[in-house]
């Protein structure tokens, strides 16, 4: 347990059974963050998610499980404000985007900012999927020129701006062909309830 310096206020615990720690021994090559269901190697309760509270348990983490220098991929929610933290704490890792928060926040923009029908939007939704699982550049770029063409082939579009602004530039965290010569072990979210 981490106390604030000057209070007794708690801002991080954090728990590591022995099973867990033998888990990462064996498997130290990915770290699923925020993850649940029995894939937890380390579990850090924090009080805010600030800078410092994620150095403290990345810290306590790293002072735990001597291999972590072995963690070659991280999976995190995109959501996650701190990833520049886990980049230094893992220079050694790649970081990746769990690609069912991804389409799950695809959906859910696709709803907002979209101005087509719903039958059009469900064909963006269907798109943005595919673009996620494209095997080569063409393939994305063909299924992105159809969510375009989806959205009237406006490119002013709400919803093609956010895409853009948002998800072109870390499309190597996401799509399929960037990712697959990354060693993930098949992990592909951290969402074990899907």
């Amino acid at each position: 347990m981490f106390t604030n310096d000057g209070t007794s206020v708690i801002d991080v615990v954090c728990i590591q059974s022995a099973r867990q720690k033998r888990l990462f021994r064996a498997f130290p090559e990915v770290i699923l963050v925020d993850t649940t269901h029995w894939t937890i190697m380390h579990h850090s309760i924090l009080e805010r998610e600030t800078e410092t509270n994620l150095l403290l348990s990345i810290g306590q983490f790293k002072k735990e499980n001597p291999s972590w220098n072995n963690v070659r991929v991280i999976v995190s929610d995109k959501d996650f404000n701190e990833k520049e933290v886990l980049a230094e704490a893992f220079p050694n890792a790649r970081q990746l985007l769990c690609q069912f928060h991804v389409i799950a926040r695809l959906r859910l923009k696709v709803g907002e900012l979209a101005d087509i029908t719903i039958e059009k939007k469900q064909a963006v939704k269907a798109s943005c999927h595919l673009m996620m699982k494209s095997r080569n550049a063409l393939e994305y770029k063909n299924h992105k020129d159809t969510m375009l063409r989806l959205l009237g082939g406006n490119s002013s579009d709400p919803f093609y701006k956010y895409s853009q602004a948002n998800w072109e530039l870390c499309k190597d965290e996401w799509v399929d062909y960037h990712r697959d010569n990354v060693p993930h072990l098949s992990n592909h979210t951290n969402n074990r309830i899907e």
